[in-house]
């Protein structure tokens, strides 16, 4: 209030104004960054509390999280807030960040292997156990180049699981299937032995490879042409050659006896498998001749037999002990035959081979008696001599007398 002489008055007024200071933080943590606690989806994080003054009031302090608090992976918020006695707010922020680093894990990854393919087939099929995978937090997908029971092609495919997790972590389990081509070539046909004859007929062709009728050369060998041996192979072309060295094939001479012709049947893996074609070349058989009685007596009739061949207009020519006679059944007389009694029958065959068989004939002798007599008589003596004869079941057959001297 100010006054003069005069007694005039005048006045000044204004407020004074006194507020409570407001709380200071006075050390916020800053923003935390950690990795993930092994095998764990998160980690117990440790920081030092902020501090707080307010001279002018008393305050209270609330927080969501506290030091040693596990925190999961990802970005979490703490906060403190700090209330004074007039209801002000005061906070302290900071950004806990949990970083998951750990990559997934596979338990049982398979371990690589070497397989064969399929017989006739140019690969392989392959089975095995899935691997399991873990991841500490989980893990978000898992993909697979090739899965169990995949058909595989020859030589080596890397086979790889890929499995990641939330946080783009990525863990790979890889091995290597090995396909080889260790299964040789497959013969169409390996036949079974070819028996032939050596007059050209064909005896048996198991597999019916022979491709003509079999030509006899001079009825000392035989010409056979069959099918040559063929083979397939599941991972391309098998060649097929003549291993065996002997300059014989289909369309060769066969001479009696056994031969073998050896294949071999190879693919471009170095694999290889034989064929034996066996060829068995065998002689004429003897005619067989019957006779009724092989030892017969003299003058006794013998009916002599060759077998029937079947051959058209067959000339059977007998000879040898002295017979020379004509046709299948002939009969002669044992007075007839001479020692020692073997006897030939032969066949022209159209082939040009000459067929025999042959018959011994042992005639037999009649048998000379015994005789005997009943007394010796000397020169110049005089009585009766009797000569009596039996045969040889002791039968007397004939008596002579004579009186002397």
């Amino acid at each position: 209030i100010v006054l003069d002489e005069a007694g005039n008055l005048d006045t000044c007024s204004f407020n004074v104004i006194v507020e409570l200071q407001q709380t200071v933080v006075l050390n916020c943590p800053g923003d935390i960054t950690l990795d993930n606690a092994p095998g764990v989806c998160g980690r117990n994080v440790n920081w030092t509390p902020p501090a707080f003054e307010n001279p002018c009031s008393e305050f209270s302090v609330e927080s969501n999280f506290e030091p040693g608090d596990f925190f999961p992976v990802g970005m979490t918020l703490v906060e403190y807030i700090v209330v004074d006695k007039a209801g002000d707010t005061t906070t302290c922020n900071f950004n806990v960040n949990i970083l998951d680093t750990e990559r997934p894990m596979f338990m049982d990854c398979p371990e690589d292997v070497t397989i064969s393919v399929e017989p006739d087939e140019c690969e392989a099929i392959y089975n095995w156990t899935s691997p399991t995978v873990i991841d500490n937090c989980g893990v978000t997908q898992l993909d697979s180049t090739n899965t169990s029971g995949s058909i595989f092609p020859i030589g080596e495919t890397v086979v790889r699981y890929t499995a990641s997790d939330a946080s783009g972590n990525i863990q790979l389990c890889e091995f290597t299937v090995r396909v080889i081509d260790d299964v040789p070539p497959t013969f169409a046909v390996c036949p079974d032995t070819i028996r032939a004859r050596v007059d050209g007929t064909l005896l048996s062709d198991p597999s019916g490879i022979v491709t003509t009728p079999i030509v006899s050369d001079q009825c000392s060998a035989v010409t056979i042409e069959f099918a040559e041996p063929t083979a397939s192979d599941g991972c391309g072309l098998a060649t097929v050659t003549q291993t065996d060295g002997l300059g014989l094939s289909s369309g060769s001479s066969f001479e009696v006896g056994t031969t073998t012709l050896i294949y071999t049947a190879s693919d471009g893996q170095g694999n290889s498998a034989n064929c034996e074609v066996v060829i068995v070349v065998e002689n004429v058989a003897p005619i067989n001749v019957t006779v009724d009685n092989a030892q017969p007596c003299e003058n006794t009739e013998i009916t002599l037999t060759a077998e029937d061949l079947g051959l058209p207009n067959a000339e059977y020519r007998w000879f040898g002990g002295g017979i020379r006679e004509n046709g299948r059944i002939i009969t002669i007389n044992s007075d007839d035959i001479r020692a020692p009694g073997v006897i030939t029958v032969s066949v022209n065959a159209p082939t040009g081979c000459v067929l025999l068989g042959e018959a011994t004939i042992d005639v037999q002798q009649s048998p000379m008696p015994t005789i005997t007599h009943n007394d010796v008589l000397c020169s110049g003596e005089g009585g009766n001599l009797v000569l009596m004869g039996t045969d040889l079941n002791g039968n007397d057959i004939a008596t002579w007398s004579w009186e002397g001297p």
